[in-house]
């Protein structure tokens, strides 16, 4: 069933393995299972192409986000003979949206604590001070807008806490 020894790698099999469907559906995380067979199937019946996201559990129990797009190739006599197409691996894309879901999950707290800055503010500190930098903030009081100052080194030296880009 499964041809590229990229693909089986995505699977947590090793490029020489002969990968079955029975072993593809073995992998596929249960929530998923039954969802992707239906758009498998729905290929195969109905020749639409299918474009779907599914979880695969390695043997030693790491989960992988997969986003599988293709088709049902056919012969002559219209029977379906293979299905190719693209997988790709987006387990870190995934990821990187669930730590922005828990972000914003976090906001209402920033809310509270910064006024309507929250969100962005958080976001925007998290990412200076990853590069070293550091960002202040100026406001006149609710509804009269602010000014943020954003200061990073290109010589690599920190910018010293509390200080502004004027500075």
């Amino acid at each position: 069933m499964l041809e590229s020894d990229q693909c089986k790698l995505f699977f947590g099999y090793s490029d020489r393995a002969e990968v079955t469907y029975e072993d593809f559906l073995a992998a596929l995380h249960p929530k998923d299972r039954e969802r992707t067979m239906n758009a498998i199937e729905a290929s195969i019946r109905k020749e639409a192409p299918y474009d779907i996201e599914y979880r695969v559990v390695h043997p030693d129990g790491t989960m992988r986000w997969i986003s599988a797009t293709g088709h049902t190739f056919r012969d002559e006599f219209d029977r379906p003979t293979r299905m190719g197409g693209v997988a790709r691996d987006i387990t870190e894309k995934n990821n990187s949206m669930k730590s922005c879901r828990k972000t914003k999950q976090g906001d209402k707290e920033k809310v509270k604590q910064f006024g309507g800055l929250g969100l962005g503010l958080a976001i925007s500190k998290a990412i200076i001070d990853a590069h070293g930098g550091a960002i202040t903030v100026r406001s006149d009081g609710k509804d009269r807008g602010s000014a943020f100052a954003v200061r990073l080194c290109l010589a690599g030296e920190p910018v010293e806490p509390g200080k502004t880009a004027e500075e």
